[in-house]
């Protein structure tokens, strides 16, 4: 008898996680390139993503989160075969801007960033309450850029801080494996 208890409360806890997922808040938003875009929806369209998110409180470490950032990507570039498929989405997160510099600023982003990664793959996303934005998705904002692994229903399956390392590069070949 008690084992059927200790399995029900297994099961009663596993669908909990499952209700209570993270994810994101929805942003319509831009792509590199002009496009409408809406944030996370779009780039979920065709299955799982990584998102590669610049999460900063100050515009400098903003810009020193992008570079690491393209480091990942860089990364990915150089190895094709390490996310086997996996589409990775840049989503430089800004906080409450007046409309009007916000064209600027995705230019100036996407000329940094079209070196590295089609302007498909790229959109800045404009919030008001960043503190809100990220508690809802579980992810702290810190001074690291973030890899968000996502799931076709916008499910956040996990997320890493940081940069190329050999540690992360474990971490996430193990985040996103089997989860596609």
């Amino acid at each position: 008898m008690s084992r059927k208890i200790v399995l029900v409360i297994i099961l009663v806890f596993a669908v909990s996680l499952t209700l209570t997922a993270e994810s994101f808040a929805e942003v319509k938003t831009k792509t590199a390139d002009g496009n409408s875009f809406t944030f996370p929806e779009d780039a979920l369209q065709t299955g799982p993503a990584l998102f590669a998110m610049a999460i900063s409180k100050t515009r400098q470490n903003g810009e020193e989160q992008q570079q690491i950032l393209l480091q990942w990507q860089t990364y990915f570039n150089e190895n094709p075969s390490f996310l086997a498929g996996l589409p990775v989405y840049h989503f430089p997160v800004i906080g409450s801007v007046p409309f009007f510099v916000k064209g600027a600023i995705r230019g100036g982003i996407a000329k940094t960033y079209a070196p590295f990664i089609g302007s498909d793959r790229l959109a800045v996303v404009f919030i008001s309450d960043a503190e809100t934005f990220f508690a809802q998705a579980g992810i702290p904002i810190d001074e690291e850029p973030t890899l968000a692994f996502v799931v076709k229903n916008g499910t956040i399956k996990g997320f890493l801080k940081g940069g190329v390392t050999e540690e992360n590069l474990f971490r996430l070949k193990e985040l996103v494996s089997g989860n596609k």
